[in-house]
């Protein structure tokens, strides 16, 4: 077993729908968003609850989990400075990649505006990489 990513696209929540377009969408385009309590904040503008979906944009499986847990470790050390395991949320939130490497092991789900704030990060990671 390893960790999957997944990005989809055209997320609506499904009290949204219509009978009749909530008859049409295909089952596997229902998705059931629930973080723990801890990262609610990282839904926004979402919430808890059940989404239709429009098109899965991309899942990648990203490997192991040891694997992802490396790869957060180094994350952690290369961009704020301190190992995965010693992040603060009330010291470390708004540090790049933050909601990557304070992310729960279990499922959950990242919102817009946080994916547009990793996609900034991202942006930046070729130029801004340590090491470069």
């Amino acid at each position: 077993m390893g960790l999957r990513i997944s990005a989809y696209t055209g997320v609506v929540p499904e009290e949204s729908l219509s009978e009749e377009e909530r008859k049409e969408t295909p089952e596997e385009c229902f998705l059931e968003i629930r973080n723990p309590e801890r990262y609610a904040a990282r839904l926004q503008p979402l919430r808890d609850g059940v989404y239709v979906y429009g098109r899965l944009a991309q899942r990648e499986n990203i490997g192991s989990y040891g694997y992802y847990s490396e790869w957060r470790d180094w994350l952690s050390r290369s961009y704020v400075g301190v190992p995965a395991a010693d992040i603060d949320p009330r010291k470390h939130q708004g540090q790049p990649f933050f909601e990557l490497i304070d992310f729960p092991d279990s499922s959950s789900f990242l919102g817009p505006e946080v994916a547009e704030k990793l996609s900034w990060n991202f942006d930046g990671w070729e130029h801004d990489s340590p090491g470069r």
